[in-house]
């Protein structure tokens, strides 16, 4: 393994970034409890994603790993007007 590379495996509970609750013939929802923060996360002096949108991600399936995209992070509509109504 040459430098540059991460030493990782898609199974490392070190990278979780959240937990898939609905899955659907072509999509899956997850939720993503830090795809909203700001500060960087590192794991082994790398940068590694919190869930934002065009990441890559593996979603665990037992023995395997499911390559996907993040394509839109967003809070359902009733969650939005909780946090509206602090601000």
């Amino acid at each position: 393994m040459g430098h540059s590379e991460i030493p990782l495996s898609p199974f490392d509970s070190n990278l979780l970034i959240g937990s898939v609750y609905k899955v659907k013939p072509a999509t899956v929802d997850v939720n993503l409890p830090s795809a909203g923060k700001t500060e960087k996360k590192f794991y082994n002096g790398f940068r590694v994603g919190n869930g934002g949108v065009n990441e890559l991600v593996f979603i665990e399936n037992g023995e395997r790993a499911i390559f996907g995209r993040i394509i839109e992070v967003r809070l359902p509509e009733r969650e939005r007007l909780e946090v509206q109504e602090k601000l």
